[in-house]
């Protein structure tokens, strides 16, 4: 009896094919044609190969086994072909299995929609959000563009979609936005969306209700910033039926009247700046904030900025300065959250700045733990809240009113607990009606001069000794000596200058020790350096140089270098010139005194005449990137047009790049062989320090982290905060 093999027959497709491929979106035709085919159990000859019969088997077996292969192969070659429009059909039907077919279009598709993520990451840096369109359906575009950037292998992390939701948010979303920012609880990307829907939703309930249209009040004030007089702008007010007057007058505290009105002589007040106002109807208060963290407990005296709620909300009874009881209203919250609003009124808050905040139509809601100031209300006041890190600081008109710090997520401000101040100034915040004094009156302030201190402050951070008997006398001593007799021997070895008179009509220039500790990124002592310096500045022009410019790299040059470093993965080396400007030959004849400590003795009285170049002459820079023009060039190296610092080499396969400042040098390449290479031969032609990767550059420090190059200098602030005295101040919050 024959056995026949076992091979999977197609079965009836369960699904739809997949349209025809003419080209485009293979990605997502591929997909789905891999799909067809596994419903018809031919998946499998996409990847296999023709069965290798084994030994034993009869002919008859054999043929039988490879003659269902290859029908199952020409099936699905079948299934492929007419899934490709009919250019493509005549492009690919000569291939002999569907292996071969479909790696075929592989090879050719796969890599074309490499294209396609640059694209898709195109799309999501490019996308902003506008106000024309609402939130939620531009959300949802957002949302596709993640999930592209998903299925292309880029996957982003949900803390970074959320950022990048936040950030895209449209112009008039500032406030929300800024709020979302200072949260210091994570959010996952469905709470966010959440948030935005239910913000959206309050806002078009706004609209709608009329809450958001502004009036004009009269007799605004407004404040000539060249001369500080103040004049009076008067608005004609809406024609129509006169509106009752509702609270008590400011001025005698009786109620039927406003204070402009009152009979009885006006207190001495403060001048009180007018704003625009927001009308309220307390027939449809069931809408006022979204606030999420408004039911935690805190003192119930301290305020809140929040960027994110429309009305400003008070819990405490007692603060109201004036108040109007309301019957059956509700607070609605973002989280789904109601509370009574059982009051409305005025407010004062005292600033630490001696002025103060009025608030009005605040609503009296008990149940809230946290007394928040709406920030959208201040900003439509006039008021600018300007956040910087992890405080905020409120101004109008250029006048500083008061500021706040961070806490628990959201932003405290700081108020005065002392009563009375007799400079002050009262600002009103108003969504509501409020009286005022007709008439300004001249303040009874004393003015008292401000002084901010020096307009310009120079931080000289300077604890080196200045003269070698300094150094030798200091507990240092022994490693200063060692720095000192190191740069004398390297000028000697130099042959920088040699002893003789002076010719008559010469005048030598003198020379000083300039001694420096240098520093690690951490702040720990790397070691200590001394330099003989030439005191160039009596150098006379014409006579002892003719010319000084020498070019200096750019830092914006080093971060340019430092980025491409990193976008490309390279190795960043370092090397250091031991006495750089000893190495340029002078064309002037130059005489210098012999070095304190160093005076030969039998010869006092001849002088040093220099034969190279020495640091502190006018021109030992320009004479030194000469010698090492000269070297590079030589060397095969060219010139950058933009950075005269900055070499570059290359070949077919490798490139290297130096960049020189000073006697600090950076390099940068391709491969460490080709590093190496230009190390030896920059060894080769100058006494060099190998510092091996860079570590510090300019007091910069650059650590290699996983997702690429960081620099910092954190040493360098350190040292300026120390200078100041400011290492131990703490960051001061009101009880």
């Amino acid at each position: 009896m024959v056995v026949q093999p076992h091979v999977a027959q197609p079965v009836a497709a369960q699904g739809e094919r997949p349209e025809k491929f003419s080209g485009t979106e293979f990605k997502r035709w591929h997909q789905k044609m891999l799909f067809y085919l596994t419903t018809l159990n031919l998946a499998r000859f996409l990847s296999e190969e023709a069965p290798v019969v084994s030994e034993g088997e009869t002919d008859t077996q054999k043929r039988a086994a490879m003659d269902a292969w290859v029908h199952g192969d020409f099936l699905c070659r079948n299934y492929i072909l007419n899934g490709l429009s009919d250019t493509l059909y005549n492009v690919y039907s000569s291939a002999k299995t569907a292996r071969a077919l479909w790696e075929s279009l592989e090879k050719k598709y796969k890599t074309e929609d490499a294209g396609l993520k640059k694209f898709i990451v195109g799309k999501f840096l490019e996308f902003k959000m506008v106000d024309s369109k609402t939130v939620m359906n531009q959300v949802q575009e957002f949302q596709m563009i993640l999930h592209d950037l998903h299925a292309e292998g880029m996957t982003l992390s949900e803390s970074f979609q959320v950022a990048a939701m936040i950030e895209k948010l449209p112009p008039l979303w500032k406030d929300f936005k800024n709020y979302l920012k200072h949260k210091r609880k994570e959010m996952g990307l469905e709470d966010l969306i959440v948030r935005l829907r239910i913000e959206e939703d309050n806002r078009l309930s706004e609209m709608k209700s009329g809450r958001l249209q502004i009036e004009a009040k009269a007799n605004l004030m407004e404040q000539n910033e060249t001369s500080h007089k103040r004049k009076r702008v008067d608005y004609k007010p809406k024609k129509g039926k006169a509106k009752k007057i509702k609270g008590n007058c400011y001025n005698c505290g009786k109620p039927n009247h406003m204070a402009k009105d009152c009979r009885l002589p006006k207190k001495n007040q403060a001048h009180v700046s007018e704003v625009r106002s927001v009308p309220i109807d307390l027939g449809e208060l069931n809408l006022s904030a979204v606030v999420f963290e408004a039911n935690l407990v805190d003192n119930p005296r301290e305020w809140w900025i929040d960027t994110g709620a429309t009305r400003h909300i008070c819990s405490d009874k007692e603060m109201f300065s004036t108040y109007t009881p309301i019957n059956g209203r509700k607070l609605f919250m973002g989280n789904s959250a109601t509370s009574n609003i059982v009051g409305l009124g005025k407010v004062v808050l005292k600033m630490t700045s001696g002025k103060e905040l009025t608030l009005i139509d605040v609503l009296h809601v008990p149940d809230i733990r946290k007394n928040l100031v709406s920030g959208s209300l201040l900003v439509k006041s006039g008021f600018r809240l300007v956040f910087e890190s992890n405080k905020f600081i409120l101004t109008k008109n250029s006048h500083f009113i008061g500021k706040g710090y961070v806490e628990k997520g959201l932003f405290k401000m700081n108020e005065r607990k002392e009563e009375g101040s007799s400079r002050k100034r009262t600002h009103e915040v108003a969504s509501g009606d409020h009286q005022r004094d007709e008439e300004p009156r001249r303040s009874k302030r004393a003015k008292i001069a401000k002084t901010f201190g020096p307009e310009f402050l120079t931080y000289v951070l300077e604890n080196e000794p200045r003269t070698i008997n300094e150094a030798l006398s200091s507990p240092e001593a022994p490693f200063w000596k060692e720095a000192i007799n190191s740069e004398i021997e390297s000028i000697m070895q130099n042959h920088t200058w040699e002893l003789m008179d002076l010719p008559p009509g010469s005048t030598p220039l003198g020379c000083k020790w300039i001694l420096k500790r240098k520093y690690k990124a951490d702040g720990s002592i790397d070691k200590y350096k001394a330099r003989l310096v030439a005191k160039g500045f009596k150098q006379k022009e014409g006579l002892d140089f003719f010319d000084t410019y020498s070019p200096v790299t750019r830092i914006t040059s080093i971060r340019v270098l430092i980025a491409i470093a990193a976008l490309y993965d390279l190795e960043i080396h370092q090397m250091d010139v031991k006495t750089a400007f000893l190495n340029g030959e002078l064309d002037e004849e130059i005489y210098m005194e012999q070095p304190e400590g160093f005076v030969v003795p039998g010869q006092e009285k001849k002088v040093c005449r220099l034969v190279k170049s020495l640091y502190g002459l006018k021109q030992a820079p320009k004479q030194w990137h000469e010698k090492f023009d000269r070297t590079m060039l030589s060397n095969g190296f060219k010139i950058n047009e933009c950075d005269k610092c900055v070499y570059v080499k290359s070949s077919h396969n490798s490139f290297i790049i130096v960049c020189l400042y000073v006697d600090d040098m950076l390099i940068m390449g391709s491969n460490r062989d080709v590093i190496l290479t230009t190390k030896r031969m920059l060894t080769k032609h100058f006494d060099m320090k190998d510092m091996g990767l860079a570590d510090v550059i300019l007091g910069i420090k650059i650590s290699k982290t996983s997702d690429g190059l960081a620099l910092s200098q954190s040493h360098y602030i350190e040292n300026i905060l120390k200078n100041s005295r400011l290492m131990i101040v703490h960051l001061l919050r009101p009880l």
